[in-house]
């Protein structure tokens, strides 16, 4: 239950704290007072989206702070205890923990949200918001009219939290596998052309048959060899220049002694002795250099090899654009894709059964859930008749209807949806809510489900802001009994202008818009005895003061 609603700097409002017990509370002050203030001010404690412009004009910031006490709501203290936000000075589920929200709005626009003292979110507000307090506005009884609004009523009367689930999670469930099934489909028609080029790059790729490592040394190897095949190259070149060929040195060096040992000149013979040693020493560096080429032992048909295989490499990696060592690489990833194209039909059929038996699993907690409704319906619906008798609507009948949904695929919702009919009339044909009931006649019906739910509801505060608009009397009087009766099963919060309504309450605050020093501000006071009643001859009509409008007013709060 809320136990405390403090605002700081908030619209009209500098400082307003406003301390609340259980049972039913009311605030009622003049139109125009600023009770509003404090269902706004809750509402973005709880997540709402933030306007400009809240801020007290002149602060640079509103701090809103709500303080919730969670006895009975195992729901909020386990979502609290699942995220590290319970309270530590509190004792867990025992009954003694509490929650305080804290938010922090800006001149900038800025906003900053915290959950016992921890920053948060304010989605994770939101969601917290929902397990603690239930706001129904001026107009809030419109959402009677939607048709989720309308199942989501019945099942929280039904108590189906946990059928609910296992419907969720199977349809859900089989929404995904329906999914990947689809995709798989998709898939599926595309491998036989897959399949056919896949079996193509595999014959060539598995041709070369060499690993990762086989591939690196047969590339260093290549080197290796082309670097000495280079050598012996260039040595048979030089022996050749040396002594093979006829134009080699050794060649030329035998000619030109020749010719000069035909001249008969004794001046020439140094020279034919130099020719001479220079013909000894060619001879000699041929001979060393024929020893040394002979002992270059190159495998020609090894280089061959070598170069036909790394020639088949690079063509196979350009082809591919990848290095040469990948090669085998994407062998492997080629081959586990067409494993998994020739298993693709596997899998569509193991998903099938996969899917049929999720289906049936649906299928037999929806079934559950429809029966269940439909007693339900029977059962809600007789006490919300009930109720409407008794809120001034004689003759008026309440009647659910469950309609099977268009869409044969499973709902995380369940088979049906939910339709709320009346009959405002006795002998009238019972129609949409919408289409029959005046928006006083859907507050009156709203209020008579709310009572209804509240035993199968674990929200323990409830707040009704002028939801009694429009009405008054003898179903003024009912309407505040309900409110009163209401308030003996959870909190009840009643913004309103009915004195019936306000004469039932347990606790009674006014409030009063002051201007003080040329500044517009609220004040709230706690009413007791005298000062309550005075408040109610107030809400009367006429004059306050006078002593039929405070004995009435006596006389409803005696009979309260």
């Amino acid at each position: 239950m809320l136990s405390q609603l403090k605002i700081s700097n908030f619209k009209i409002v500098e400082e307003l704290i406003l301390n609340l017990d259980a049972g039913m509370s009311v605030i009622t002050g003049e139109t125009g007072a600023g009770k509003s203030v404090l269902v706004s001010a809750l509402n973005l404690v709880l997540g709402d989206r933030a306007d400009r412009g809240v801020v007290l004009e002149g602060c640079e910031r509103a701090e809103l702070t709500a303080t919730f006490e969670l006895q009975g709501n195992a729901e909020a203290q386990n979502w609290l205890k699942q995220r590290d936000l319970d309270d530590s000075s509190g004792d867990g589920l025992s009954g003694n923990s509490q929650c305080i929200v804290r938010r922090i709005l800006t001149q900038e626009g800025r906003s900053r949200a915290y959950i016992n003292g921890q920053p948060s979110p304010m989605a994770d507000l939101r969601e917290l918001g929902e397990m603690l307090v239930d706001i129904h506005g001026q107009h809030e009884h419109q959402s009677l009219l939607r048709s989720d609004v309308q199942l989501q009523l019945l099942d929280q009367f039904s108590g189906h939290t946990e059928l609910l689930a296992q419907v969720q999670t199977s349809a859900e469930t089989w929404r995904s596998l329906s999914d990947t099934i689809t995709a798989l489909q998709a898939n599926v028609a595309e491998a036989d052309a897959r399949r056919d080029f896949l079996d193509f790059q595999l014959i060539e790729l598995q041709s070369l048959d060499m690993s990762e490592q086989e591939i690196i040394e047969l590339d260093q190897e290549q080197k290796r060899l082309a670097r000495a095949s280079e050598t012996l190259d260039a040595g048979h070149q030089a022996y050749r220049l040396c002594s093979e060929n006829e134009d080699s040195a050794l060649a030329s060096l035998n000619k030109a002694i020749v010719l000069l040992g035909d001249i008969p000149d004794p001046a020439l013979t140094a020279t034919i002795e130099l020719l001479s040693s220079a013909q000894i020493q060619v001879e000699e560096a041929a001979s060393d250099l024929q020893a040394y080429l002979d002992k270059l032992d190159l495998d020609s048909g090894r280089i061959g090899e070598i170069e036909r295989k790394m020639e088949q490499l690079f063509e196979m990696s350009r082809k591919h654009r990848i290095k040469p060592a990948e090669l085998p690489r994407l062998l492997s990833d080629l081959q586990s894709e067409r494993e998994q194209l020739e298993s693709g039909g596997e899998r569509l059929n193991q998903l099938a059964i996969e899917l049929a038996v999720i289906e049936k699993k649906y299928q037999s907690a929806a079934l559950k859930l429809s029966q269940s409704r439909s007693k339900s319906a029977k059962k809600i619906s007789k006490q919300v008749s009930e109720r409407m008798q008794g809120l001034g609507m004689a003759g008026g009948d309440f009647r659910v209807q469950l309609q099977a949904l268009e869409s044969g695929a499973p709902s995380p919702r369940g088979n049906e949806k939910a339709v709320f009919e009346v009959s405002t009339n006795p002998g009238q044909t019972h129609k949409p809510l919408g289409r029959v009931a005046s928006g006083g006649e859907l507050s009156r019906i709203s209020l008579a489900i709310q009572v209804i739910t509240a035993d199968h509801s674990a929200i323990s505060t409830r707040i009704f802001d002028e939801v009694d608009s429009g009405i008054g009397g003898d179903t003024a009087d009912i309407v505040a009994e309900r409110l009163h009766e209401l308030g003996e099963k959870s909190q009840i919060i009643c913004i309103t202008h009915l004195a019936q309504v306000a004469a039932r309450g347990d606790q009674h605050f006014k409030v009063l818009k002051q201007v003080v020093k040329g500044r517009t501000g609220v004040n709230l006071t706690q009413l007791h005895g005298d000062e309550k009643t005075s408040e109610i001859a107030r809400m009367l009509g006429g004059n306050a003061e006078s002593k039929q409008a405070l004995a009435h007013a006596q006389e409803m709060l005696g009979n309260g």
